[in-house]
């Protein structure tokens, strides 16, 4: 208000200036030429910034009109929505309506803000129409609660219970074979043949060496069973996976369980020491060859739940720039907030991107023909990167701890409240234009 009114003086004062400049052209007229030039200069002067305070003041007048309009047309939009969820027409009113006299009664510092915001708003709804599209987080939406699926409770609960068993049968294995190992090697060091190679004591040993040889490589074989147990209960009871993905980590899982578990009976019985090694070789040269595809499906199931976390995050800096307009509209200042959103924003997109870029390596690991060497640069690069996106994911939650306390110490609680409360109504809302502006890019590209 004070900028506008600082327009209308300087247009009354060049208003009044101006016949003072004609009288002192008129009295001046037998002058010389160049101090008439400087006259003629000055009134130009004069006459330029006369027409650029009135273009300034026009300038305002559009600006607040069209930013009033773009308002009136979605706070319209907002109360439409908000009566589909059940509310009075009077409630939406309430909820909504209000907003526009804020704008019509801001000053022109705010209404400068919020049409920063506006154009901040078409970002928003760009990003979520990045992130409908997008091939790996795509499948995640506020209205699945950002999981790629909902599961029966009774099925989760099944899968977990299985998960723990396999769990429990895994530490076992792995404390049979360090007695397994101990076992060996007591046996190995018996001499008792070099003495007496017929002897009855002899034949007890070498008997106890084949039965020592056997139990480590069962174990080893129980080691192998239970960790694809585990990842096949992972699949089953994340609601992170998509029906399609665990499909294909059931298929692979059930092949690996199903070969791993004929190499076990080989194992099993086994009765000669060339019998044994023979066994031992096949499930060697079958762990050797399948562990880090077995890894990458373990630990695309285990790190499927940050996509979900990265999408809910990407809406709740969404949130975060509807309480900042609402900020604005009610005449506070937000400075002290947005370079914190931005560090948020910033942090959950280093996120994102590492997390995809492991995704993609995982999926290399899962699909390709690569040697074996490859698959374990790629699998170890992968989780580098799941462990950055992880870090960063934390310190973006550090600082959204950060922005909720100077939202406080700014008097912006109430605006927060009022962004939660109309939180369905204005993300579905934009979701929608994000919907919409996918299906004009499509109709465009046909």
């Amino acid at each position: 208000m004070k900028k506008l009114l600082a327009i209308f003086v300087l247009a009354l004062f060049v208003v009044g200036m101006l016949p003072l400049a004609f009288a002192e052209d008129a009295a001046d007229d037998s002058t010389t030429d160049a101090p008439a030039r400087g006259r003629e200069k000055a009134r130009e002067r004069l006459l330029d910034a006369r027409e650029k305070a009135l273009e300034d003041r026009q300038k305002l007048i559009e600006a607040k009109d069209e930013l009033l309009a773009k308002h009136e047309a979605r706070v319209a939009e907002l109360i439409e929505r908000c009566k589909e969820t059940g509310k009075t027409e009077e409630e939406c009113n309430a909820q909504f309506q209000q907003r526009l006299g804020n704008i019509a009664a801001s000053a022109p510092k705010f209404r400068e803000k919020l049409q920063q915001f506006e154009a901040n708003r078409e970002e928003r709804i760009q990003k979520l129409k990045e992130l409908r599209d997008d091939e790996v987080l795509g499948q995640f939406g506020r209205a699945k609660e950002f999981r790629a699926r909902a599961l029966d409770r009774a099925r989760i609960a099944n899968a977990q219970a299985n998960l723990a068993k396999a769990r429990e049968r895994y530490q076992e294995a792995l404390a049979g074979l360090d007695k397994a190992k101990l076992r060996l090697e007591q046996a190995k060091t018996s001499k008792v043949c070099k003495a007496s190679p017929e002897s009855e004591e002899c034949a007890k040993a070498r008997e106890e060496l084949r039965a020592s040889a056997k139990e480590k490589l069962l174990k080893h074989a129980d080691i192998i069973l239970n960790s694809l147990e585990s990842g096949k209960e992972k699949a089953v009871a994340s609601e992170y996976l998509t029906d399609k993905e665990e499909a294909a980590a059931v298929a692979f899982f059930d092949e690996q369980i199903a070969k791993f578990t004929a190499i076990k009976t080989e194992i099993e019985s086994a009765e000669t020491k060339e019998a044994i090694v023979e066994a031992g070789k096949e499930l060697a040269v079958a762990w050797k060859e399948m562990k880090h595809k077995i890894n990458a499906y373990i630990e695309s199931a285990s790190n499927a739940r940050m996509a979900g976390i990265v999408v809910k995050a990407e809406h709740l800096a969404a949130k975060l720039e509807r309480v900042m307009e609402r900020m604005a509209e009610n005449g506070k200042d937000t400075s002290a907030v947005e370079p914190l959103v931005a560090e948020f924003k910033a942090k959950l997109e280093l996120a994102k991107t590492k997390f995809k870029s492991a995704h993609s390596l995982l999926l290399e690991v899962r699909t390709s023909e690569l040697s074996g060497e490859d698959k374990k640069a790629k699998l170890d690069e992968a989780n580098a990167l799941v462990k950055e996106a992880r870090k960063a994911l934390q310190d973006a939650n550090a600082k959204l701890r950060e922005i909720f306390l100077k939202l406080k110490e700014a008097g912006a609680t109430a605006e927060l409240a009022a962004a939660t409360a109309a939180e369905e109504v204005e993300a579905e809302a934009e979701e929608n234009a994000a919907e919409e502006s996918a299906k004009t890019t499509e109709a465009a590209a046909a």
